[in-house]
């Protein structure tokens, strides 16, 4: 089930993407 391996690091990436750099801009 390697598809749903991507799918979740896809969601992953998008939340982090999704969400406000905060930490990054600290």
């Amino acid at each position: 089930m390697e598809n749903d391996v991507l799918a979740n690091g896809n969601a992953a990436l998008a939340a982090v993407a999704s969400a406000p750099p905060v930490r990054l801009n600290d």
